[in-house]
């Protein structure tokens, strides 16, 4: 991606349209964006990120206030970045989330976020895509990046250059995570990992189950069952189901000896029980006979009963007809008597209806006459609601034109008042230019005494840190000393030993040698001075105690001597940062300031920021009261205009009114030419009408009443005098039915043998009392038939039979009962403790076997999740070993620009070491000093030196993400600030390095306070400010 054109509007300090054009710089790639603290130089690299990602370039801008201050309401908030990437022109405009105006009505309503992305095709801009989430997705496809990934490697803000390499190794692997996207390798490490676990879940849960098992097992006696392992368990349980088999056989065979004999007993127990049951039986009938022959006389007399009751039931229907007969005669009389009565009632209401009826009839002509009068009357009153129609019109003119004419009036004077209101705040606003002007004078001073203050405290900060190595450096250089003095006294002691224990080997030898025989050491025949033994014995323990002792003082010397050589770096670039320091508080507030003064200097311009703080408040305040006018005169124009509108209005209303009044008057007195009485009242006149309506209708209604009531009641009356002649014939034949019916029933009484109606009533039965009774007698009789019959067949029977002693019989089959059933249950219990048995035999078989298949798969599963989660010897994980490789690669890079920018003294790598305390290794970072050759932490370098590292590392990690991802073009670098730690040298190395990008067409865009970098940089982006916001202009040197 190469920058293009960036336009900004409202954005951040800019109020209005500013446009840097990034084709003026030419072959000048290398740019400086310069300016004063706050003027919007980081909002340039703001805006770019906005426009790509929709967010700022640093996580401590919020999006959402971006929008700038000095707009005012009706601007709208934009960036348009223009962009060349794969050989096409791209140009995306984006709009935050801000208020606007309504359409319609007063109030402001919240714009949602906007976006979209047009294709510059032959100078013509062609939509690609218009919806925020569409032109989010397309920006990640085209530039093969997401925010963190551009934000890390494109667009480096404020405080991001150091984290590169001062973070620990946990954070370094969550930015890597996010510029390589590894997290399928962390996926697949924690799906192992619960794989693993849910493994030894189901294990632990099948141990579980097999111990369970094992202890619904009923060991008997005599087995030692404790402490069994699973497969102890299952051998001793098959031996103890053979044993527990063949008992069963056993119970099995004394179960059927039982049984015969209980078979045996119980057919000798029925057998008796029959013949006992037979006795029983005789006595019984023999009791029973005797009771029956005693109700024989009782049982004639009820057959008698039955007799004459049966002849009355023959009867019954004749007296049955007397009833029916008698009782038909007596309601024909009373309904003849009834209607007697209803005539004589009829008649009287028709004699009455008929006179009124008669009356009604000759009243015809009256009603037509009314009919007339309510025609006539409606005609006059819908000529009065005209007049009134027309009256009412011109009452409501009326009224509304008193009502319009002094409200015109109001407005008037309302216009004429907010006109003078307006040209007098206009007047104060001019006024209060110079008030704007201290404000922002005042501002840029409190930001001038607060980088002062900022710059003076970090000088004390750093100075203390100073201190703090000047203080160790003197105890490193004294333990130093220390160390060389105790390494040089136990050289010279061991020297001396060996020199001691020589002497004794010479003495040792001496003593073997003879005058005239040649020594084995120097070859001479004479001994004229022999060496002798000391007092004293040197053992090559004691030697060699000696010099394990030389050799840990050496190494602590050497130890001592890194810490000495790294102090005093250390120091060095401390001291260099203090002076760096010094020199830019000098440069920004042209004072030099002394240690011992510092505290003093920092306090007074505490105070006197305190002031310039209460000053630029005053005149904030003023400020403030000075743009609410402004507020003020702009909504009072617009208040203005809307009243003059609405002025014209009211005027043109109470013109149209006075000519409305003028054509209402006409009409009416034209209507009015018509009536015969204009003065009537509409009121009066309906009411007339409405009780004549009402007379004529109730004439008319009772007339129609009369008509049907006369019909009904002639038709009434007729037919009552039909039914009456009806009822007459009808009681004369009832009268002769019911006189036969009574001699009917006479003569079969006296048939039956009945002596009178008492004797009948008596002898009356119900057919349910008949049955009850025939049934009782029948009843009886075949029982005395079968109870004598039985008796004389049990009478032969039992003739020469003994009756049997049931009890003794009965205990016999009860004791072999009870035996059966004891030995029944028992083997009941035997064949359920097998099977209980057989069946958890059958299960600890099975979960053997799962078991076992289980830990296969566990074994390979569990491998490979502890050594996936970094539990194996580097303490490494899978995605760490991913990562690992990338940093490698990054650090490749890195390293030939670092190598350059510090004169070949310093190269980065990645930590060897394993972490302590089980925290994950293989992402920690070192330096190589070469000129002391030792390795040390990068968070020892100087600020400087970290700035050095951690651009080659930003510049490394670009190189390696272009050459992973082939849709990459990273032909643009943007770094704010950062310089100000590097000295002359260091600087000079820096800028070479930069350069040497340029040669691959890079375009480098930097943010410095560094006054070299103005001298050595010919492009710059110049950001200047004013009390209405900042411009950006661009410039060639």
């Amino acid at each position: 991606m190469r920058a293009l054109t960036l336009d900004l509007c409202a954005f951040g300090p800019y109020k209005e349209k500013q446009t840097v054009d990034f084709t003026q710089l030419g072959e000048e790639t290398l740019f400086l964006i310069t300016g004063p603290t706050g003027s919007g130089k980081t909002t340039i690299f703001d805006a770019m990120c906005f426009a790509l990602y929709g967010r700022a370039s640093g996580d401590d801008r919020d999006h959402d206030t971006l929008r700038s201050h000095f707009a005012p309401v009706d601007q709208q908030t934009e960036v348009a970045f223009r962009f060349a990437i794969h050989q096409k022109e791209f140009e995306i405009i984006r709009r935050p989330k801000q208020m606007k105006r309504k359409a319609r009505g007063d109030g402001y309503t919240e714009q949602p976020p906007q976006a979209e992305i047009y294709e510059i095709i032959n100078g013509e801009k062609h939509l690609r895509y218009g919806k925020v989430k569409e032109v989010n997705e397309a920006i990640e496809d085209m530039l093969q990046l997401d925010y963190e990934q551009f934000r890390k490697m494109v667009m480096i803000p404020q405080g991001e250059f150091r984290r590169l390499i001062s973070e620990n190794s946990k954070e370094r692997e969550e930015i890597l995570q996010k510029i390589f996207h590894t997290y399928f390798y962390d996926q697949m490490t924690k799906r192992l990992a619960e794989e693993s676990k849910s493994i030894q879940q189901q294990l632990e849960q099948m141990t579980s189950q097999e111990n369970q098992e094992i202890s619904y097992i009923q060991w008997p006696e005599g087995y030692d069952a404790e402490n069994l392992s699973p497969k102890e368990a299952r051998q001793l349980l098959q031996s103890l189901l053979e044993k527990e088999k063949e008992k069963l056989k056993q119970q099995e065979k004394k179960l059927r000896e039982i049984q015969n004999k209980q078979q045996k007993a119980q057919d000798h127990y029925y057998a008796a029980k029959e013949l006992e049951k037979l006795f029983v039986e005789f006595e019984q009938l023999k009791e029973k006979r005797t009771k029956l022959q005693a109700q024989q006389s009782a049982i004639e007399t009820k057959k008698q009963q039955l007799k004459q009751a049966k002849d009355a039931t023959q009867i019954k229907g004749y007296e049955k007809q007397v009833t029916q007969r008698k009782q038909e005669f007596d309601t024909l009389q009373n309904s003849l008597q009834a209607k007697n009565k209803q005539l004589s009632k009829v008649t009287n209401q028709f004699e009455t209806i008929e006179k009124e009826y008669l009356t009604a009839k000759v009243q015809e002509k009256e009603r037509e006459s009314l009919k007339d009068s309510v025609r006539i009357l409606n005609e006059q009153l819908e000529k009065l609601k005209q007049v009134n129609v027309i009256r009412k019109q011109k009452q409501d003119l009326t009224m509304v034109y008193k009502k319009e004419q002094p409200q015109l009036e109001q407005l008037d004077q309302t216009v004429e008042a907010k006109e003078k209101s307006i040209e007098k705040l206009e007047q104060e606003v001019s006024q209060g230019q110079e008030t704007t002007e201290q404000f922002y004078e005042f501002a840029n001073k409190e930001k001038e005494f607060e980088q002062y203050i900022a710059k003076g405290k970090q000088l004390k900060s750093e100075l203390e840190t100073l201190n703090k190595y000047r203080v160790r450096f003197r105890e490193i250089k004294q333990e130093y000393e220390q160390a060389q003095q105790y390494v040089k006294q136990v050289k010279e002691e061991l020297q001396q030993l060996e020199d001691a224990q020589r002497q004794e080997q010479a003495a040792v030898l001496a003593k073997t040698l003879a005058e005239g025989q040649a020594c084995p050491v120097c070859g001479s025949n004479h001994h004229p001075q022999k060496a002798e033994f000391h007092d004293t014995s040197i053992s090559d323990e004691l030697i060699a105690a000696r010099r394990n002792t030389l050799e840990k003082s050496e190494n602590q010397l050497n130890q001592l001597q890194n810490q000495y050589v790294e102090i005093r770096s250390n120091g060095t670039s401390q001291n260099k940062s203090v002076e760096n320091l010094r020199q830019e508080i000098a440069q920004a507030s042209g004072l030099s300031v002394d240690d011992d003064e510092l505290d003093q200097r920092l306090e007074a311009w505490e105070h006197e920021l305190k002031g310039i703080c209460d000053k630029r408040k005053q005149l904030e305040q003023r400020l403030f009261e000075v743009q609410k006018k402004q507020q003020t005169i702009k909504d009072g124009k617009q208040e203005l205009a809307e009243l003059k509108t609405k002025q014209q209005k009211t005027f043109e209303k109470v013109q149209k009114l006075k000519e409305d009044l003028v054509k209402i008057q006409s009409q009416l007195e034209s209507v009015l030419e018509n009536i015969e009485d204009p003065k009537a009242n509409e009121q009066e006149l309906k009411e007339k009408i409405t009780k004549t309506e009402e007379e004529y209708q109730r004439q008319v209604n009772r007339w129609n009443q009369l008509q049907k009531d006369y019909e009904a009641i002639k038709e009434q009356k007729q037919t009552i005098e039909v039914e009456l002649k009806s009822l007459t014939e009808q009681i004369e034949a009832a009268k002769i039915a019911y006189e036969q019916a009574q001699k009917e029933f006479k003569a079969e009484l006296e048939a039956k043998g009945f002596a009178d109606y008492n004797g009948y009533m008596k002898a009356k039965m119900e057919d349910f009392q008949q049955q009850k009774l025939e049934t009782e007698i029948k009843t009886f009789e075949e029982e005395l038939s079968i109870t004598q019959n039985r008796y004389e067949q049990l009478t032969i029977t039992l003739a020469e039979k003994e009756r049997p002693k049931l009890e003794s019989i009965e205990a016999g089959l009860k004791q072999l009962n009870e035996e059966y059933n004891e030995n029944a249950k028992k083997i009941q219990q035997q064949q359920v403790q097998i099977d209980r048995h057989e069946t958890t035999a059958q299960r600890l078989e099975d979960l053997a076997s799962e078991k076992k298949e289980l830990e296969e798969v566990f074994y390979d599963i569990g491998e490979l999740a502890k050594l996936a989660r970094g539990d194996n010897q580097l303490r490494l994980s899978f995605e760490r070993y991913v990562l690992s490789s990338f940093l490698d690669e990054i650090l490749f890079q890195a390293n030939i620009r670092l190598d350059q920018m510090t004169d070949h003294r310093y190269q980065l790598r990645r930590s060897d070491q394993i972490a302590k305390r089980g925290a994950q290794s293989g992402l920690d970072l070192e330096v190589i000093d070469n000129y002391t050759g030792q390795n040390r932490s990068v968070k020892t370098l100087s600020g400087g030196e970290g700035f050095k590292a951690a651009l080659s590392l930003a510049l490394g990690m670009a190189d390696v993400v272009q050459a992973h991802s082939g849709g990459v073009e990273l032909d643009t670098l943007f770094i704010d600030e950062g310089f100000g730690t590097l000295d002359e040298i260091s600087l000079e190395q820096a800028l070479n390095c930069l350069s040497d990008l340029q040669k691959g067409n890079r375009m480098l865009g930097i943010i410095s306070h560094v006054p070299k970098l103005k001298e050595e940089i010919r492009a710059k982006l110049n950001i200047t400010t004013s009390h209405s916001g900042s411009q950006v202009s661009l410039s060639l040197s």
